[in-house]
C-alpha cells in the first residue's frame, strides 16, 4: 500500500527535559559510608533524572539525548491533527480493557476502496492491540501506587490507575503508558519489559494443561 500512515516523532529542541510529575517528592537520603562501590547495574535513576519505579528491573537505553530536550515534546506529535475519533467497523473492542479512540489517515488517491478497507481494518486491530497494553500498564502502575499521588483526580478517587494521555497530542504508541509515566525512554523501557512479562504470564496461564478427569470411585 505504500508509504506508511504512521509518522515519527518530532524533536524539538530548546526546552528543559521532562521529570516524573505524578510522584511524590522524596528527600534521598544518604547512603551510609562503604568502601565497597554501588551497584551500577541498578541504579536508582534513569539518565534523564527520573527515579526508576521501585519493584521493577531498570532497563538501561543506550542513548544520549541533548541536556536542553524537552523529552515530552520531543515524543509528541506536534504534525498530527486528527479529526475526530471515528467509530470501530471491522473489530469491537474489548469492554474490559480501556477505549482508545480511532484516528485513521485519509485515504490517498492512488488507493481503491479494498486497499482503504484492509488498511483500516488493519489499524483498528492496532489500535485494540496498543488499548490492551495500555491496560496493562495501569494495572502495574496501580501495583506500584502511583494513583495515590496522581494528578488525575479520577485514579486519585478511584484507587486504581486510570489516565491516558491527550490522544490528539500523542501517536499511538505512546498511549499505552499512563500520564504517570514519564516519557523517558529508560523508564518507559522498563515498564515495557514488565508489560511483555505480564502478557507471558497471562498467555502461560491460558494456556496451562487442563486438569484430568478422574473416573469416580466404584463401591
Amino acid at each position: 500500500m505504500g508509504k506508511n500512515h504512521l509518522q515519527g516523532p518530532a524533536r524539538v529542541p530548546g526546552a528543559a527535559t521532562e521529570t516524573l510529575v505524578h510522584s511524590p517528592g522524596r528527600k534521598d537520603k544518604k547512603p551510609a559510608p562503604s568502601r565497597s562501590r554501588p551497584d551500577q547495574s541498578s541504579p536508582a535513576r534513569s539518565r534523564l533524572g527520573n527515579p526508576f519505579p521501585a519493584g521493577l528491573r531498570p532497563v538501561l537505553v543506550d542513548e544520549t539525548l541533548a541536556a536542553d530536550t524537552d523529552v515530552e515534546a520531543a515524543w509528541s506529535r506536534n504534525d498530527y491533527a486528527p479529526g475526530a475519533p471515528q467509530h470501530y467497523l471491522h473489530v469491537r473492542p474489548a469492554a474490559e480493557w480501556p477505549r482508545l479512540d480511532l484516528h485513521l489517515a485519509r485515504r490517498r488517491p492512488h488507493e481503491t476502496d479494498e486497499q482503504y478497507a484492509i488498511y483500516r481494518r488493519c489499524f483498528e486491530r492496532f489500535t485494540c492491540a496498543h488499548a490492551v497494553w495500555l491496560g496493562l500498564c495501569q494495572r502495574i502502575c496501580t501495583g506500584l501506587g502511583n494513583h495515590r499521588a496522581c494528578r488525575e483526580g479520577a485514579c486519585r478517587r478511584n484507587g486504581v490507575c486510570a489516565g491516558v494521555r491527550d490522544q490528539t497530542r500523542y501517536w499511538l504508541p505512546l498511549l499505552v503508558y499512563p500520564p504517570c509515566v514519564p516519557l523517558d525512554r529508560e523508564i518507559m523501557e522498563t515498564y515495557r519489559e514488565e508489560i511483555k512479562a505480564e502478557v507471558r504470564r497471562l498467555v502461560g496461564r491460558d494456556q496451562a494443561p487442563l486438569p484430568v478427569a478422574r473416573p469416580a470411585k466404584t463401591a
